[in-house]
């Protein structure tokens, strides 16, 4: 079963299996994410020598600290202060392709990818990180963590919404002798 959550808090609280992290196109990481790497203890892009393309990620490298994630990955979500759904829905993809291919990684978390310099809104970046991880993971656990209570409740209302939006969302109107039908994967929480 595959899950897309999202919560307060941030990605270095653990435990994870995976956690991602915000870079450019060109290898440069925010001040906060410099500031973890001090603290933590794990390399910048630039010291991997790392050369991703827009909507990339890296492979995976092991984490200092056991004790918040077994591994991180870095995402090129911005290039040129520059982000799209198109990108992010792609990262989203890679990240459920990795718990795929590799069976150590179950749960990852990430802060919500393209909204600070990638200028993309929070409903927005929600959708698309949500419908590419859907489209290629396999019994694992997106885990989207935000700072403000503002966007968390954008986020849940985008990602998991209510009963009643998830039972109007998969109805479907078609011509048959019933005149609708209701698409019950996406009722119970598959594609969306």
């Amino acid at each position: 079963m595959r899950k897309v959550f999202v919560k307060m808090g941030d990605i270095f609280e653990g435990p994870a299996d995976l956690i991602v992290l915000p870079c450019s196109a060109k290898g440069t990481i925010r001040k906060s994410i410099r500031k973890a790497a001090e603290t933590y203890n794990f390399p910048t892009p630039e010291k991997l020598g790392l050369n991703l393309q827009h909507g990339d990620i890296s492979a995976p490298y092991p984490f200092p600290d056991q004790s918040i994630a077994m591994f991180f990955v870095y995402a090129a979500s911005v290039l040129y202060d520059y982000s799209s759904r198109q990108i992010l829905e792609s990262i989203g993809q890679k990240l459920g392709l990795l718990t795929t291919m590799r069976s150590d990684i179950h749960r990852i978390e990430t802060v919500l990818l393209g909204t600070g310099a990638g200028g993309v809104t929070t409903e927005v970046a929600g959708r698309a990180l949500s419908k590419g991880f859907y489209a290629t993971s396999k019994n694992s656990i997106l885990v989207i963590c935000v700072q403000d209570s503002e966007r968390l409740e954008k986020l849940k209302k985008v990602i998991t919404g209510n009963i009643f939006s998830r039972f109007w969302n998969s109805l479907m109107l078609r011509p048959s002798f019933f005149g609708f039908g209701v698409d019950l994967e996406k009722l119970f929480g598959g594609k969306r």
